[in-house]
C-alpha cells in the first residue's frame, strides 16, 4: 500500500467511446479470449481454471456484475484498447462466460473505473475518474450500459477542484449516489457524495472533512435513506500517513452530517470496504499498517459508529469488498477470499489456483461465485482479466 501521490491538474478531455465488433476482422478476434486449465489441483467446488480475457498490454479486472439476460458485465482497465493510456473497458458475456460485446470508453488521458453494480434493470453502473490515478485528481465520471450494447450515458461532473476514485450506489428508483475524493482549492482533500437522478443529473452534493487529507473508498444508502461512507485519512492535524486513520461518515438523506468516527490503532490504517450489518451497525475494512497488526483487518461498529470488535486476519491482505453471504460475510482480497461470523470469527478462508490479485465476487445462486482478478499465468500479453467459477465458496 503507498501514499496518496501528489495532486496533478487535468485538462479535461472529450471521452471517446468505442464499440468493438463481436466478428473478427482479418482473421484475429477482436478481443483475444484465451482459456486456461490450471495446472495446479484446483480447491474444491472450483472450476479448472480461469477463463481470460485480455489482449497485448495490462487488462486489470475490477468488477463483475450480473446482467438481465442472464449474462454478465466484466468491467476492466485496458491498455489494450481505447483512446490510449488506460481506458475502461466493458466485456457483455453470455451466461456461459462467452463474449457477446465489448465497449472501450476513455480518452488520450488515463481513464479508470473504480466500481460497477447493477443499474436494477438489467443494466451497468460504473463509476470512476478521468485524469490520473491519484485520488483527488482528475473529474468523476459516470457511466450507464444495458445489456443490449446502448450507452444510456456517459457523464463527467464539473464540480469545484478535481475529484476522484468514484463508487456509485442505487438509491433505490429515485436515482443514484457517488462518492470519493474532492480536493477544493484549500489543497487538502475530503470526502465527496454526490446524489444525482434517476438520468445521472446533479441534485446535491456534499463534502466533508476537517483540513486533513482524507477521502471515501466506499459507500452505502442505509434504510432510513442516509448515506454511509468509507475511507482513509487524517480529519485534522498534520498530513501524515502514519498516523492515518479508516474513517466512516454518517449522514441523513440529504447529505447532512450526523457523525464521524476514527478507527485505527498505533499506525496507519487504510479504509476500503463498508457493508451495512443486519443489527443496524458496520462492518469496515482495509489495510492496517500498525507495527502489532500489520495487514487486513475487519472492524464492527454500532450505529452511533462506536466500536464493538476489531479482528485482523492473514489473509486477504485487504479486504477490498465485503459482501453477505449466508449466515456470514465475505471479505475479498487480492489474494483470497475469508468468511466471516457476526462476531468476526473465521468459518473459512479460500486461496484459489489460478487467480490473484482478486478485486471483486459476484454470489451465483446456490452460494458458488465469480471471481474476477488475474491469472497466474498465461495470457495474451501483460496482466489479463481472469474470471473464476465456483460451485461452492
Amino acid at each position: 500500500m503507498s501514499r496518496c501521490p501528489p495532486v496533478i491538474p487535468q485538462i479535461q478531455e472529450r471521452c471517446v467511446v468505442t464499440r468493438r465488433s463481436s466478428r473478427p476482422a482479418s482473421g484475429l478476434p477482436a478481443c483475444l479470449l484465451t482459456v486456461l486449465l490450471a495446472v495446479a489441483v484446483p480447491a474444491s467446488g472450483q472450476s479448472a481454471g480461469p477463463i481470460l480475457f485480455g489482449g497485448p498490454g495490462n487488462d486489470d479486472g475490477v468488477a463483475v456484475v450480473p446482467a438481465g439476460d442472464g449474462g454478465w458485465f466484466i468491467v476492466a482497465n485496458t491498455t489494450s484498447y481505447g483512446a490510449g493510456a488506460i481506458d475502461i473497458w466493458v466485456i457483455k458475456t453470455r451466461a456461459d462466460l462467452t463474449r457477446e460485446w465489448d465497449h472501450t470508453f476513455g480518452t488520450a488521458t488515463e481513464d479508470r473505473a473504480w466500481n460497477a453494480v447493477s443499474d436494477g434493470h438489467g443494466g451497468l453502473l460504473i463509476a470512476g475518474q478521468t485524469g490520473t490515478s491519484a485520488a483527488g485528481s482528475g473529474d468523476l465520471v459516470f457511466i450507464r450500459v444495458d445489456e443490449r450494447e446502448e450507452v444510456l450515458w456517459y457523464r463527467t461532473y464539473e464540480l469545484p477542484g478535481k475529484q476522484g476514485r468514484g463508487y456509485v450506489q442505487r438509491v433505490g428508483e429515485d436515482g443514484y449516489v457517488l462518492s470519493g475524493w474532492s480536493t477544493p482549492a484549500g489543497g487538502s482533500t475530503d470526502f465527496l457524495l454526490l446524489r444525482t437522478d434517476a438520468s445521472g443529473e446533479v441534485l446535491w452534493q456534499q463534502t466533508y472533512g476537517g483540513d486533513g487529507l482524507n477521502g471515501a473508498n466506499s459507500v452505502s444508502v442505509l434504510p432510513d435513506g442516509g448515506f454511509a461512507l468509507y475511507g482513509e485519512g487524517r480529519w485534522s492535524g498534520e498530513d501524515d500517513y502514519s498516523v492515518w486513520q479508516g474513517i466512516l461518515v454518517r449522514t441523513d438523506p440529504q447529505g447532512i452530517e450526523r457523525w464521524h468516527r476514527e478507527f485505527g490503532r498505533a499506525g496507519a490504517e487504510e479504509g476500503y470496504s463498508l457493508f451495512p450489518t443486519r443489527d443496524g451497525g458496520f462492518l469496515v475494512g482495509g489495510f492496517s499498517d500498525s507495527d502489532d497488526c500489520r495487514g487486513a483487518y475487519c472492524l464492527k461498529c454500532d450505529a452511533e459508529g462506536i466500536e464493538q470488535w476489531w479482528r485482523r486476519y492473514p489473509t486477504p491482505i485487504v479486504p477490498l469488498q465485503i459482501e453477505p453471504h449466508g449466515d456470514g460475510y465475505l471479505l475479498v482480497g487480492p489474494n483470497g477470499v475469508r468468511k466471516i461470523d457476526e462476531q468476526g470469527e473465521t468459518l473459512w478462508s479460500r486461496i484459489y489456483e489460478g487467480i490473484d490479485r482478486i478485486n471483486d465476487v459476484a454470489v451465483r445462486p446456490g452460494g458458488g461465485l465469480l471471481i474476477i482478478g488475474a491469472p497466474t499465468s498465461g495470457g495474451a500479453g501483460g496482466r489479463d482479466v481472469a474470471l473464476l467459477l465456483t460451485d461452492q465458496p
